[in-house]
């Protein structure tokens, strides 16, 4: 059976970089000089690798490979480092502000298409497009975006001078490859109707056929319709109306309400059964003070389980945390930190719970069983959040374990208790329960 991989319901930061430098042609997947690039972009979407990864993780050197690119392609190192500062500005708010948000009930294509395209997304595009419409007008920004072949009215409104300066197109490159002249006029009109949109390289050649190869300005924009044309109408039109008509409200606040309202609509429509006992779980493995009956948890843990089956990918990450704390609290640490490694895998960036909770007891659990590359690595992500309760000492282990799973919640009684206390109990995955 083929192994499932968790998919988060944001977009990860090199997804996003993955979709803009191949679909506006920066990097090349058929380019011998692009294929280390490429591959390292392609391994950022990669489902094997994305439980690794978090949200806010992106490797520096892309970003600087990208932005050589870019200075290389425009022939001005000053409008690529200033793009790029606008770029990296955007990737770290869209990180920052998803790392905070709650969208348990929500797949991934309804927080893409009904949250982050009417909000961060178009208030990202609109920032980076702004400013170049401003500073190289080479067309009119309104136009391309409401466009349905976007990069043929840009190739259209470079042709100031119409057939003249298409057929300087078409001979130049039947010319340059030595190929019938006719078919270069046929793809030059595919070209120009929208049917098809051309390689970076070919955009090249129609720069220089036009005597525009050295127009910074103009080789940007040629990067921008190509990236525009492959994107959806209804999404440039989200785009349009962030440039067009920019709320006074701060994007994220508008990011907050309508997830708020989409994840409210979502459970209206859910149908998943009356038996819900989340909170009576949670006190139990939590509080002294609830009925704490093993049995019952477990009894309890197995119809939540049946109670979330219709949203089992979304709820998956929580099962796993109750599972993993209840195994803790059982002295069963091997197991219990499978539990939880499952729950952050499903669960980041999904939940802030996996935030609140998983990674602490994580870093304690594997802290205790002398796992210190995972203890230090968890308690790094929940710095990353402002969450860290471990100093990251190695003789402090045992305290910030005891405060995770104080030794009064052990599920253990007598001498079984105290040994597990003291550490010295772990019964693993072939123990009988």
């Amino acid at each position: 059976m083929k192994k499932r991989f968790p998919i988060t319901p944001f977009p990860l930061l090199g997804e996003i970089v993955h979709e803009c430098a191949i679909r506006s042609g920066l990097v090349s997947s058929n380019s011998d000089e692009d294929s280390k690039l490429y591959a390292d972009l392609k391994a950022l979407k990669d489902d094997r690798k994305r439980p690794a990864l978090r949200p806010a993780s992106l490797p520096l050197e892309i970003l600087v490979e990208l932005e050589s690119r870019l200075a290389k392609h425009t022939n001005s190192e000053l409008y690529a480092s200033l793009t790029f500062a606008q770029i990296r500005r955007v990737l770290e708010h869209y990180a920052l502000t998803i790392g905070k948000a709650d969208v348990t009930l929500l797949t991934r294509e309804e927080v893409v298409e009904k949250i982050l395209w009417p909000t961060l997304f178009s208030a990202a595009a609109a920032a980076c497009l702004q400013p170049l419409n401003i500073i190289f007008h080479v067309t009119d920004l309104k136009s391309l975006l409401e466009d349905k072949s976007p990069f043929a009215r840009f190739l259209r409104g470079l042709c100031v001078r119409g057939a003249d300066d298409h057929r300087l197109i078409w001979k130049f490159r039947a010319e340059r490859h030595n190929i019938d002249p006719e078919n270069c006029e046929q793809t030059l009109r595919e070209w120009l109707n929208g049917s098809n949109v051309p390689t970076l390289e070919s955009c090249n050649e129609i720069l220089e056929a036009l005597g525009m190869s050295r127009d910074a300005g103009t080789r940007q924009w040629v990067l921008v319709a190509r990236l525009l044309a492959k994107t959806s109408l209804e999404h440039r039109s989200h785009i349009l109306n962030r440039v067009l008509y920019e709320s006074k409200a701060p994007v994220t606040e508008q990011f907050h309400e309508i997830r708020k309202a989409v994840g409210w609509c979502a459970g209206t429509k859910l149908s998943i059964g009356p038996d819900r006992p989340f909170w009576k779980i949670k006190e139990a493995l939590y509080r002294l003070d609830a009925p704490r009956d093993p049995l019952a948890i477990e009894e309890m843990l197995e119809r939540q389980r049946v109670t979330w089956e219709p949203i089992a990918d979304q709820t998956r990450h929580t099962l796993g945390w109750l599972w993993g704390r209840y195994l803790a609290l059982n002295a069963r640490y091997v197991e219990a930190l499978d539990r939880y490694q499952s729950a952050y895998e499903w669960g980041f960036g999904r939940d802030r719970d996996v935030v609140k909770f998983v990674v602490n007891e994580m870093a304690a659990l594997a802290g205790k069983l002398g796992n210190w590359r995972a203890a230090e690595k968890y308690r790094d992500i929940a710095s990353m959040y402002g969450q860290p309760e471990w100093d990251g000492s190695r003789e402090s282990i045992h305290d910030f374990f005891n405060r995770q799973f104080p030794p009064e919640l052990f599920f253990l009684v007598g001498p079984l208790k105290r040994a597990a206390e003291d550490g010295v109990v772990e019964r693993d995955a072939s123990s009988s329960q």
